[in-house]
């Protein structure tokens, strides 16, 4: 996941792996 970020822009490849992880994070309790 993190490797695309290499030759891709990070701009545009940040944004979706966060878009991705972010429901993944919030369904997961915060502790």
């Amino acid at each position: 996941m993190f490797t695309m970020v290499g030759p891709v822009r990070n701009g545009s490849v940040w944004f979706t792996t966060f878009h991705n992880v972010m429901p993944c994070v919030m369904m997961t309790p915060l502790g």
